[in-house]
Parts: structure tokens; sequence; C-alpha cells
């Protein structure tokens, strides 16, 4: 009896071994990514529409750092980006002859990992818009904008390194800013705007092999306009991506086209987007085991 007793207390014990070291074998293969994105801002500091003279408390850059605030204490390492249209409208032209525009300063000041040219940018004369690429301290990105030789304005894409996990984000921008821009064409002087989903495609494969988890940060709404694709017909096509955060709509949705989350925050703050992505390790591979998104308010 007294054998027995100690061979089921050597078994016990072996299970409870091997139980707790198959624990941490899996949790150690386990790891979360948080993405935050804002988008089109419009030139909104506070929550005050200056051109009516009224405060509106659902606005505003000094709103989303609140949220941000919230999230970074629950997830320290989350990665940060804004989709474009940030410094245009809401008489935040007064300030382009600043060293630095507040706006700029202000996605600096909440250590913007990466922010990605809208439209409206090219508003004003080249010269501000490349000081806005200068003095933005982080990754200021577009897949789709080159210069006549053929090279990238700006970077297409960033690669961060996130709990050993590979995170690669792209940036586009809607190509018919010729368009909008016609009576100003030296808004965007030396430079062309190739199709989203051509650049989509051809900087996916540049990334092969580079990348664990693909996001987009695009300036573009769901669906096209003015001959354009949307973000809706880039993830048919590219499935690669995990989620697209958007922008220039000015809407805010949380969808799921062909397994690719699409998700935009509306405009001026409303909201702030939120992705989050679980990863497993698959033999020496991460790999995407999960993913949601919402808007926070």
């Amino acid at each position: 009896m007294k054998r027995q007793c100690k061979v089921l207390s050597i078994v016990l014990t072996l299970t409870l071994v091997f139980g707790l070291l198959f624990s941490y074998v899996f949790a150690a293969d386990t790891t979360t990514i948080t993405i935050l994105g804002s988008s089109d801002l419009h030139g909104r500091i506070y929550s005050h529409d200056y051109a009516t003279d009224e405060a509106d408390s659902d606005t505003g850059l000094a709103k989303i750092a609140t949220l941000v605030k919230q999230e970074r204490a629950i997830a320290p390492d989350a990665l940060l980006i804004d989709c474009g249209d940030t410094v245009q409208d809401n008489s935040a032209d007064l300030f382009n002859d600043l060293p630095i525009h507040p706006m700029i300063e202000g996605l600096n000041f909440l250590n913007y990992d990466v922010w990605t040219i809208g439209n409206h940018e090219f508003n004003y004369e080249k010269a501000f818009l490349e000081k806005n690429v200068a003095t933005f301290k982080n990754s200021v990105l577009s897949a789709n904008i080159l210069k006549t030789d053929g090279t990238y304005f700006v970077k297409p894409y960033e690669i961060f390194e996130v709990n050993d996990v590979r995170v690669a984000i792209v940036g586009m921008t809607p190509p018919h800013v010729t368009q909008w821009e016609a009576s100003a064409p030296e808004h965007f002087e030396g430079l062309t705007f190739p199709g989203t989903l051509e650049q989509s495609k051809k900087v996916i494969k540049e990334l092969e092999g580079k990348y664990d988890v693909l996001i987009g940060a695009f300036h573009l709404g769901p669906e096209g306009d003015h001959g354009f694709e949307g973000s809706k017909t880039i993830a048919e096509a590219c499935p690669e991506y995990s989620v697209i955060f958007c922008g220039h709509a000015h809407s805010k949705y949380n969808e799921v086209t062909n397994g690719v989350h699409i998700i935009e925050p509306g405009k001026w703050g409303w909201a702030l987007a939120k992705a989050v992505i679980k990863m497993e390790k698959v033999g020496d591979k991460w790999e995407v085991a999960e993913v949601t998104t919402e808007n926070i308010e």
C-alpha cells in the first residue's frame, strides 16, 4: 500500500511539474500587439471650433491624448498612428509660418509612431509639407507618393519590433491630389501619385519575409472615389493585411472585408481606433491568431 502511495505521489508530482512547464512554454509563445489610430484631426488641438467660436467637447487632439493615456496604461508598448489630414482647417493655417506647426508638435508630444500624409496636406505650398515631414520626429509614410525619378517621397512603410514581433505598417494617400490641387500644381511639383491597389501589391512584394503582421495606415475611406480604390478593394485583393486603419471618409465604422479588419475613427478626434492582435509562435514564426478592433470614445 505504501509503495502504491509513493508511486502515485511521484506521478502527481511529475504531472504538476510538466503542467507548469507546459503552461510556461505556452505563455512564452503568445503575445499581444496593440495599435491605436486617429485620423482627420483637421487642425483641432483643443475641443473648440474657432470658425464658430464654440466649444465642442467631442473633438480635439487633447481628447485623443486622454484616450491614448488610458490605453497606454493597459498596453505601454502600443503603437500610435495618425492617418492624415492633420494640419488643415480650424484656423490652423495661422501657425503655418512657425518653425514647427502646433499640430505636428502635438503629435510629437504624444509620441506618435506614424503619420500618414493625407490629401489636405497638399493644400499649401510644397515647402510647408516638407517642413512638416522634417519636423515630425518619427515615421512619415506614403507608399504612393513618388518623385519623378520613381523613388519614394517619404517612406512607404516602417517595420517596428514589438514583443519580438515584426509589425509592418504601410501608408497610403489618395491619388487624386493632382485633381483637387489642379489650380495650384506647385503644391505637388515633382511628385506623382500612382494607384493605391497597384502600390499595395508592390509594397507587399517588397516586404515579403520581413514582417509577422501587416497593417495599413491609409488616408482612404472604405469605398473609392475620383477613380481610385478604397480600402475595401485593397482588402479584397490583399488579404495579407490584418488591419487597415482608415481616414478620409470622416465616418466611424468597424467592419471586416475578406478577413481584413477595416476601421476609421471619424474626424476631428471623435474617437480613437484600437486594434488588439494576438500572436502565436508556430515553430520559429509568429502567426496572427486573433484580431479585435473597436472605436473608443
